[in-house]
């Protein structure tokens, strides 16, 4: 799924990126990403291996991993956050609404 929305330039200013999931069953392994992409993107022809600029959001596989990834894509380059942001866990963690941001 995707969208097209209005150009915009966060230079000196703080950009916010956030969003919310809610699985409809557990989850033992899998991810849930949002990515941004250039505008230059042909949405049509769009697939897992376009370039994006920002890739961030979950990564769930099994107890040993549950983190958030952000990564940054520059000069066709993955540069990606090495601090180790940990998914919150509840009781139903899979099924409730969870809010991500960075």
């Amino acid at each position: 799924m995707s969208s097209r929305f209005d150009s915009f330039s966060n230079k000196d200013q703080t950009l916010v990126v956030q969003f919310s999931v809610k699985h409809e069953q557990n989850i033992d392994c899998g991810g849930g990403y949002v990515k941004l992409f250039p505008a230059a993107l042909e949405q049509t022809e769009m697939h897992g291996e376009s370039e994006y600029n920002i890739m961030f959001g979950p990564d769930i596989c099994g107890p040993p991993t549950k983190k958030v990834h952000v990564i940054f894509q520059y000069k066709k380059k993955n540069l990606q956050i090495n601090k180790d942001i940990r998914c919150k866990v509840s009781a139903n963690a899979d099924l409730d609404i969870t809010l991500y941001n960075f």
